[in-house]
């Protein structure tokens, strides 16, 4: 069978990599002549992947089975419009409104899970009248977007006026989603939805920057913050929220806060975790791939979904002051030691840093596997401790 991956960037790669060991024939479309993915399929195609009908006449070219979205919304509302045109499986066009457009999202689930009081707005005027019917602070999102742009938390009146704007920018509708902020623990649900059946795979605890509450810095599974009643009822209300969005078979990331041992949804989208949660994490603590399981199914193989093994892991985004760096030490001997799966640094010697503003503008990663949460807060410790920079 032969399958489209819309997008070749670095983070498709995973996925990529399915379709080779699952013996699929890959074909990437990408903008970018010089994308990683490129190398990674059997066959590439230059193409705008916003742009419908040229992505309709590169599958219905090339004759794929089906066309598949990973690690970007924006992908999997292309890719299900391609699907639906050309008949093949896949997400279908209500269905991937409904992971992408937060407010679709909001109102289809009202009465059936916990969530923040919300409204969409398009002007001040209604937000500040918001703010002042629910009380701050308040988190302000575009209605349809992703990796935390234009995403601000604002404590007050003042703040909401501030960033309204600035929010706005990142809006390609002129709408925003206005939501209160529910102080409590953030959590991830990673699933996997096979013939509509939901399975939890693996439960994170998030933490934040300090100076900025709505970027991640850690992810880290399983939790040890919750009781199993309270893990239950995330994992319950995860299966609620797919379910009644109406994803049939693939991969679902999900965010929630946790208050008073009640999870409220923050959102959910119809496909895998990033920053190699889905191509490396899950694989780890599961002990399969998530990825092989969705591609088998799509191809119309009957799946059994395994008890996941529930080893350990963190996602760990590194952090450091800002300044103009001379020299990094440290790494080298992390890598040659094997402290991690992965460090990743996204920036070099000479570079000037900054403190990120969403989640593209984070300094580097490490992926850290182990069989408990001991064995990998250990770890990251010792990356912490061993990574220092050197400034002009």
């Amino acid at each position: 069978m032969k399958v489209l991956s819309l997008g070749g960037g670095i983070w498709q790669l995973g996925l990529l990599q399915a379709l080779d060991r699952l013996g699929f024939d890959s074909a990437v479309i990408d903008i970018n002549p010089n994308c990683p993915g490129r190398h990674a399929a059997k066959e590439f195609v230059q193409g705008d992947t916003s742009d419908l009908p040229t992505v309709i006449h590169a599958a219905r070219s090339l004759g794929v089975d089906f066309v598949i979205a990973e690690q970007s919304d924006r992908f999997v509302r292309v890719a299900s419009r391609v699907n639906h045109a050309l008949q093949l499986p896949g997400v279908m066009p209500n269905v991937a409104d409904r992971f992408t457009d937060k407010s679709q999202m909001r109102q289809l689930l009202l009465g059936k899970v916990p969530m923040p009081d919300f409204q969409v707005v398009h002007l001040l005027s209604q937000a500040l009248a918001f703010g002042e019917r629910v009380g701050y602070p308040l988190v302000i999102k575009p209605k349809s977007s992703q990796s935390s742009y234009g995403v601000f938390k604002v404590n007050n009146p003042q703040d909401l006026k501030d960033r309204f704007n600035e929010c706005l920018a990142f809006s390609t509708d002129g709408e925003l989603l206005l939501e209160s902020f529910v102080d409590g623990i953030e959590v991830t649900v990673e699933g996997l939805s096979i013939n509509g059946q939901f399975h939890a795979l693996a439960v994170s605890e998030k933490e934040h920057y300090a100076f900025n509450p709505c970027v991640a810095k850690r992810l880290s599974y399983p939790p040890t913050s919750f009781d199993s009643a309270t893990l239950s009822r995330i994992v319950e209300t995860a299966a609620t929220v797919v379910g009644t969005l109406g994803l049939d078979t693939g991969l679902s990331h999900a965010e929630y806060r946790v208050k008073n041992e009640i999870p409220y949804l923050v959102e959910v989208a119809a496909r895998g975790g990033g920053t190699q949660i889905a191509a490396k994490i899950l694989p780890h603590i599961c002990q399969f791939s998530p990825y092989d399981l969705m591609l088998r199914q799509l191809a119309g193989e009957f799946v059994s979904v395994p008890t996941p093994a529930g080893r350990s892991a963190v996602l760990m985004f590194l952090e450091f002051e800002p300044g103009l760096v001379k020299k990094i030490h440290g790494i080298d001997k992390l890598i040659e030691e094997g402290v991690a799966e992965e460090i990743s640094l996204a920036f070099r010697e000479g570079s000037e840093i900054v403190r990120p503003q969403d989640d593209t503008q984070r300094l580097g990663y490490a992926l850290v596997f182990g069989e408990n949460r001991a064995d990998v807060d250990s770890r990251c410790q010792r990356i912490k401790d061993a990574i220092t920079l050197e400034y002009e």
